[in-house]
């Protein structure tokens, strides 16, 4: 079974923040983990795989409606979700039997679903791609989380900062004459300019699975963003892969098959 790995680079162009659980008072901090360097434990900010999964999964969705004529309106709920969020596992409505007509179905007809998995009432479809972290490139990452390097590199600690936003306290019911508490959230964010290793891999030699990832980057290219507050203009980015994909094959496949595209999706809600 042949792999293909993609690596690839991120630079930030705005500030990003992609929270985690974890707070210091009330300032929500990046999304972390902890590595050890030089025998001394540093708190590395990343973004998730599941994040950069989850956007690629959404553009390719309303790229499939814009494609194949579909829509939106009329898609049922349960297929919205099944290939906007991956589905959900229905054990209890069924005996356990796997109906492996309409996985085949799903995987020959529906591109994103091939390429990235989803869960059909009892049973799942695994996808053939694998994302991985997005880890900025510094001094404690380089050569284990990111491929070693001799270019000079900043600590992590200097890669990150803060912003923040105002609210106003518009829900809380006031007297006549009280004016709205404007409040101010500050937040952890990395740094514009700073630039992060990522990258995506194929764990399967599928023409049409490549093709859709191409796709799938060229939309994200587009439309380069992740991380909270983007409406904002945070999280905006410039994106650079090792490979040229070719999304012709992947265009080509929904022309031929936007009908059965179209029915199937109706079918699965």
């Amino acid at each position: 079974m042949a792999k293909k790995r993609i690596n690839g680079k991120l630079r930030l162009l705005t500030a990003l923040h992609h929270g985690g659980d974890e707070k210091t008072g009330s300032t929500p901090m990046l999304r972390a983990i902890d590595v050890i360097h030089n025998g001394t434990r540093v708190r590395v900010p990343y973004i998730s795989g599941n994040a950069i999964r989850g956007r690629l999964r959404r553009l390719l969705y309303h790229d499939l409606l814009e494609q194949c004529g579909i829509d939106a309106k009329a898609v049922p709920k349960k297929a919205i979700h099944i290939l906007v969020s991956g589905g959900v596992l229905e054990l209890g409505k069924s005996s356990g039997s796997i109906d492996l007509n309409i996985r085949n179905r799903v995987r020959d007809t529906i591109p994103l679903a091939r390429l990235l998995g989803c869960s059909i009432g009892n049973q799942i479809l695994s996808g053939s791609l694998i994302v991985g972290h997005a880890v900025p490139i510094a001094r404690e990452t380089a050569g284990t989380m990111v491929p070693a390097t001799d270019a000079p590199l900043l600590p992590i600690r200097e890669l990150t900062g803060s912003e923040f936003i105002t609210r106003r306290d518009e829900v809380r019911e006031r007297e006549e004459d009280e004016a709205a508490v404007q409040m101010k959230v500050e937040f952890e964010v990395l740094l514009p300019g700073v630039e992060l290793f990522h990258y995506f891999q194929l764990e399967d030699d599928d023409v049409l699975c490549e093709s859709t990832l191409a796709r799938a980057i060229s939309l994200w290219k587009s439309s380069p963003y992740i991380g909270g507050r983007s409406s904002s203009g945070f999280g905006e980015m410039h994106l650079e892969y090792a490979h040229e994909l070719n999304d012709g094959p992947y265009m080509e496949f929904l022309v031929k098959n936007k009908d059965a595209i179209a029915s199937l999706i109706e079918e699965l809600g």
